[in-house]
C-alpha cells in the first residue's frame, strides 16, 4: 500500500491550525485517512473569503528580472 502525506486545516477555538496527515488509498473522490485520528465533528477548514481589497497587490513591476522582456516597436 502506497502512504501519502497531506495536511489539513482545524478550525478550533477561533484559531485554524494546520495538521499533517497520513493518507492512504484513494479513488480520486474519496481518500482513506490512516494518522491521525480526527474526532467526528472536527471543523475543517475549506475555502476562506476575503473582504474586498484585503488581498495585497503588487506594487513593484510585476515582470520577472529574470526573465528577457520582448521590445515595444511603437514609441519606445
Amino acid at each position: 500500500m502506497t502512504v501519502t502525506r497531506g495536511q489539513v486545516w482545524l478550525y478550533a477555538g477561533g484559531d485554524v491550525k494546520p495538521t499533517a496527515l497520513r493518507l492512504g488509498i484513494t479513488d480520486g473522490a474519496f481518500t482513506e485517512l490512516l494518522d491521525p485520528a480526527i474526532p467526528l465533528g472536527t471543523e475543517l477548514v475549506t475555502n476562506i473569503s476575503l473582504a474586498d481589497g484585503a488581498l495585497s497587490r503588487p506594487t513593484g513591476p510585476t515582470n520577472s528580472p529574470l526573465i528577457p522582456q520582448r521590445r515595444s516597436f511603437f514609441g519606445r
